[in-house]
């Protein structure tokens, strides 16, 4: 087999074949003439055919496409649902925050007083006064929410040493 032959088509089969029956047509054959017309239906089927598979193609790409476009949509809405929902979750915490922090704040006033009161009371009879409690309460709530305990960073750090519980027991 030759070069010619190993490439040859059928589609380059047919339109040798058309340009042979053509001319003889146009010669006056009338036999060629019914196989022109015949050759012709086989060209136009091909390239139908050929049509038909590039419209495939595209709407398969095209519906990929839009499937694809579909998921990341969908995608984008669940990361902006959780991310509504991480927003309200924090606006709660920080409801909470603020309602203990002014719980806290009541508790700590009072601690003060009665320490300045204790304090009062010792240099009364003699004693000597211990620690003012504004220095452990404050040493105790910024190791409990500092970078050792809650993790705010911008707390204060307390050496171990000041790191105890307020109360004795």
């Amino acid at each position: 087999m030759t070069k010619q032959a190993t490439d040859a088509t059928p589609t380059s089969a047919l339109d040798a074949e058309y340009r042979a029956l053509a001319l003889a047509a146009a010669h006056g054959d009338a036999s060629a003439s019914k196989k022109l017309l015949q050759v012709e239906d086989k060209i136009d089927a091909i390239a139908r055919s050929e049509r038909r598979k590039a419209a495939a193609e595209a709407e398969g790409q095209r519906v990929a496409a839009v499937a694809q476009e579909e998921a990341s949509q969908a995608d984008r809405q669940a990361k902006l649902q959780l991310h509504a929902d991480l927003l309200e979750r924090r606006e709660a915490a920080f409801v909470e925050i603020e309602a203990k922090t002014r719980s806290l704040a009541e508790v700590v006033a009072y601690a003060l007083i009665c320490d300045s009161d204790v304090w009062a009371a010792a240099l009364a009879v003699g004693a000597s006064p211990e620690r003012r409690v504004a220095g452990r309460i404050t040493d105790f709530i910024a190791a409990k929410l500092g970078r050792d305990g809650a993790g705010l960073s911008d707390m204060p750090s307390v050496i171990a040493p000041l790191r105890l519980p307020l109360t004795k027991s």
